[in-house]
């Protein structure tokens, strides 16, 4: 890993902020891929400040709106996919498994077919 010394000047404010100016114009190619980077920085009481890159980028969520929410029965929308989640009591019976599941999706169909119409109304 190659490493590079620039001096300059930083500017380190009470509430945690940090700038660092190199003094060099925009156009000088010290740092040939600028990029942004996530990690953890530490400042010290002499002014020292040292940054550790975060090794893995987090993955973002994408946001989920509630489109009907039951006991059992909860449907999301994100930008891209409905989310159904169904929760089912232990039954020895399969016959009342299954006519619960039908009774869920029942419920779940007409709330996604609205939010569905909603979208195209939008669009």
């Amino acid at each position: 890993m190659k490493q590079k010394r620039i001096d300059g000047i930083s500017i380190i404010s009470e509430n945690g902020d940090f700038f660092f100016d190199s003094g060099l114009p925009e156009s000088e190619p010290v740092i040939p891929n600028p990029s942004k980077h996530r990690g953890t920085a530490t400042l010290q009481q002499n002014g020292s400040i040292r940054f550790k890159a975060a090794k893995v980028s987090p993955v973002g969520t994408p946001p989920l709106n509630t489109i009907l929410r039951t006991p059992g029965l909860y449907v999301k929308r994100s930008s891209r996919n409905f989310i159904v989640t169904m929760k089912f009591p232990i039954f020895e019976n399969e016959s009342e498994t299954s006519s619960l599941h039908d009774d869920f999706w029942n419920q779940a169909e007409p709330a996604i077919l609205e939010e569905r119409n909603k979208i195209k109304k939008t669009f």
